[in-house]
């Protein structure tokens, strides 16, 4: 599939929800930006960093997005808002993993 994505300079990296309906993508532009994947329209404000943002990935619920940028940052967002999720925390790299809550659940 090839997706042409407006208003988004040089994304550097990309990954799908887990339902496939929407992408994040990763630039040089200090941002991330949330994409509707069969039509390549954002959703959302741009997730903005201080410098290029390296690695985004979608929650195993789809309904947020961790992003980490070469400012040493990473965030946690709503991914249908853009709103970020608590505090930023020093880091470069991010991905979600499932594991096994405590109570049993799946984080």
């Amino acid at each position: 599939m090839r997706l042409a994505l407006t208003r988004h300079l040089r994304p550097y990296r990309e990954a799908f929800s887990p339902d496939g309906r929407r992408v994040v993508t990763a630039s040089d532009d200090q941002t991330a930006r949330v994409w509707v994947a069969d039509t390549g329209k954002p959703v959302g404000a741009p997730l903005q960093h201080r410098s290029i943002v390296n690695s985004a990935a979608f929650s195993p619920d789809g309904r947020r997005v961790m992003t980490a940028s070469a400012d040493n940052t990473a965030r946690v967002w709503e991914a249908d808002t853009g709103k970020p999720v608590g505090a930023r925390c020093n880091t470069r790299v991010v991905s979600f993993q499932r594991r096994s809550a405590p109570t049993g659940g799946v984080w």
